[in-house]
């Protein structure tokens, strides 16, 4: 077994072609060049092109599978830039993909390509490997749809990326063989490419699959690291019996202070994978009248999530089954049951808030078809309910301020409620990944009754620390304690104010393009002095030890059981639930008194 060799006998393979999304690329490098530096044996696999009819990378930079080829050089050239700074700080051996596919390769992967249709996609393997499903992934996430033929623009991604991950087949496995690796590192293994590498890494007994990811921290998101054991082992925390062991142990200072700074960024949406939008800061009685409120009943808050991501990750075999997928419910069903629970509850106003993922948004200019038939159900509501819908200026804490308690299937804003001590219902509690829904209350499918009898309990619960208390605790457990921070920070930052740049009549004489390629550039060499100081540190980060002391620690299942370390000592639970309550209250003034800058 590869966990009980000593690090002098690892032979680490990254394979990490994406050199251009360099925040990602960034972790991947520190963490070879430690693994390195502690005696390992490290081969990090790039890209200088193969991949040039649509990458990540130029998804990055806003560019689409029809743009020109001179696009598509200039941003394969950055990549390629980004790459040489790394590999100049290196203590790793640097192979290419590129190498190992030679014309011949080439020619039979444009005429698998070419034969591809609409008809016969899904029947498209490699060496046992269903790419031809693996390659729908990120098409359908782009472009919100629920087949990669709805569109021709998805159909073209898809194209793109099948070919990609046929390049990948056809060089891998002449890879392993010469690397002979006994772990294999990837980030974010769903991509297509880097679901090929995935899949053989895991085919094989004598290699240690280790799954790459910035956490979900916000504040400090790419200077953490989670370390997976398999596909699906990012939605299984709620699975784990290490994670669920640390619950008992009350939150320390630290992590008081690191989750607030983790809420108030959400409270900000100022992070580009944060949907919601920030708080108006308007009247509460103002919030209720936009939303059509006109009484003074309780409110539920019905949370509805985005459905398309479930459904390319449960294409591509990535959703972690805790029953069969055809008995959890979907998103349809929980909006026709929610309604009809309102119809029984006259006397409750809900509000149905619509995920801003379902509309254009801050991050993505698509809107989902998902939303006409969640729209359909909706013209059926009763006139107790009301809709909180993507682009009404009405932010995910402003009907925070309003929620008596909140509905909940699969979103992880439930959490953010719970962590406010506003109580939630969980339908379905086998959908749910994002957090244990024993922190509310639970109802099973299709139980009008059950449904009914939680929300009339539901609403004789009063916003508490009790209900906050364990939403904190499992922030940390997640945030801080399972997974690897390089540095700790609990200061929040203030808020940016924005500034007229100066001599902007002379900044609008040069064009656009131009200035934004100065900006790119000047950005990368900063990140590339950052890139240097790191690397010429003598002495092993902390962090890296612990990274090692996770990857020894991997077992066999496909549940995530991570150590998990308190960060700090532990506080008894009346001081834990007393600095909690004053968090919370800062975090409330925050919220109503929030201004844009």
């Amino acid at each position: 077994m590869t966990s009980q060799l000593p690090i002098s006998q690892w032979r680490v393979l990254f394979f990490s072609p994406n050199a251009g999304l360099w925040q990602t690329s960034q972790l991947e490098h520190e963490l070879a060049n430690g693994l390195a530096q502690r005696g390992a044996q490290v081969t990090v696999l790039r890209c200088k092109g193969l991949f040039d009819s649509f990458c990540p990378v130029m998804k990055a930079n806003l560019l689409i599978p029809e743009s020109s080829t001179k696009s598509k050089k200039s941003t394969c050239k950055s990549c390629q830039r980004e790459e040489a700074a790394l590999r100049g700080a290196a203590r790793y051996t640097t192979l290419w993909i590129d190498d190992f596919v030679d014309t011949e390769a080439r020619a039979r992967v444009e005429a698998q390509v070419q034969s591809v249709s609409a008809d016969n996609w899904q029947y498209v393997t490699a060496g046992g490997i269903p790419i031809g499903i693996y390659s729908t992934y990120l098409s359908m996430l782009h472009h919100k749809v629920p087949d990669v033929t709805a569109t021709q623009n998805s159909w073209n991604e898809y194209v793109s990326d099948l070919r990609n991950s046929q390049y990948a087949a056809e060089a891998l496995p002449t890879i392993f063989p010469e690397i002979q690796p006994t772990h294999g590192v990837i980030y974010n293994p769903l991509y297509p490419t880097n679901r090929v590498f995935t899949e053989l890494v895991l085919k094989s007994e004598d290699i240690q699959y280790i799954g790459l990811s910035a956490s979900g921290y916000v504040p400090d998101r790419y200077s953490t690291l989670a370390l997976y054991r398999s596909v699906q082992s990012s939605q299984t925390a709620v699975d784990s019996h290490t994670l669920l062991d640390s619950m008992n142990n009350p939150l320390s200072e630290r992590e008081i202070k690191l989750v607030s700074r983790h809420l108030g960024q959400l409270v900000q949406g100022s992070d580009p994978w944060v949907y919601s939008t920030p708080p108006t800061a308007k009247p509460t009685v103002e919030i209720k009248q936009i939303l059509g409120i006109e009484n003074e009943h309780p409110v539920a808050v019905v949370l509805i999530g985005s459905p398309d991501e479930t459904r390319s990750s449960a294409l591509v075999g990535a959703e972690f089954e805790r029953v069969p997928i055809d008995q959890v419910s979907t998103v349809q069903e929980f909006i026709e049951q929610s309604l009809d629970v309102a119809r029984t509850a006259p006397d409750i106003n809900f509000i149905f808030r619509l995920h801003p993922r379902l509309a254009p948004n801050k991050r993505e200019s698509i809107r989902s078809p998902d939303l006409d038939a969640i729209e359909a159900l909706l013209a059926t509501r009763s006139s107790n309910v009301t809709i909180n819908a993507p682009g009404d200026g009405i932010g995910l804490y402003d009907v925070a301020r309003i929620a008596s308690f909140g509905i909940n299937h699969a979103s992880s804003a439930g959490l953010e409620f719970l962590a406010l001590g506003i109580p939630v219902i969980h339908y379905d509690t086998p959908r749910l990944n994002a957090y244990p829904p024993h922190l509310g209350l639970e109802v099973v499918r299709m139980d009008p009754i059950g449904f009914l009898e939680a929300v009339n309990q539901a609403k004789d619960i009063p916003v508490s620390v009790e209900i906050a208390v364990p939403a904190w605790r499992w922030y940390a457990v997640t945030l801080l304690r399972a997974v690897t921070h390089k540095s700790w920070n609990t200061q929040t930052a203030p808020p940016k104010i924005p500034q007229e740049p100066r001599l902007q009549w002379l900044r609008s004489l040069i064009p656009q393009g131009f200035r934004e390629s100065v900006s790119r550039k000047r950005d990368q060499q900063q990140r590339n002095k950052q890139v240097n100081q790191v690397s010429e540190s003598v002495d092993i980060p902390d962090w890296i030890e612990e990274c090692i002391a996770r990857i020894g620690d991997f077992d066999n299942s496909i549940i995530w059981n991570p150590l998990s370390f308190v960060r700090g000592s532990s506080m008894e639970e009346r001081t834990e639930s007393d600095r909690v309550a004053q968090q919370i209250a800062l975090l409330r003034k925050a919220i109503k008194e929030y201004r844009v800058s």
